[in-house]
């Protein structure tokens, strides 16, 4: 078992690694184990397929092109075997993707992490000449 899939009665990971060594892949791996009396819940195979899947081909951030793309490339034999891929995860807007990804909305309420900056302005160049003229340079005075 793994987070994606549920566990197999009496399948730990020194009968897993057995049956793997004895058969070499994991299809041929689950007919065998099956022979030994060893029972898989429904669609085992075809949901363990998908948890493979999953690993090789997540959606993972690319900062060059600024959207998620595929950890590996979606190969046609994939699409036919998989038509929907929806296992895969549901697309994200790109611009729900750049502010994720870039820090500033939360994964799990999608809201903004902060408040918007306030706009801060430059002075102009009469406004600092001006305020430049006025101020002192007297010391502080500490009150005790």
């Amino acid at each position: 078992g793994c987070d994606y899939l549920p566990s197999v009665p009496n399948m730990g990971i020194k009968t897993a690694l057995k049956y793997i060594k004895k058969c070499k892949s994991f299809t041929r791996a689950v007919q065998v184990a099956k022979f030994d009396n060893m029972r898989f819940p429904p669609d085992y195979v075809e949901n363990f397929k998908k948890a493979i899947l999953c690993f090789r081909h997540q959606r993972v951030y690319d900062p060059d092109s600024r959207s998620l793309v595929h950890l590996n490339p979606i190969t046609s034999g994939l699409i036919d075997e998989f038509p929907t891929l929806d296992f895969l995860g549901a697309p994200l807007p790109e611009e729900t993707v750049r502010d994720l990804c870039e820090g500033r909305i939360s994964p799990q309420t999608l809201q903004p992490l902060f408040a918007s900056p306030p706009v801060v302005t430059s002075p102009t160049l009469s406004e600092s000449s001006a305020s430049s003229t006025t101020t002192t340079s007297a010391s502080p005075v500490v009150q005790r």
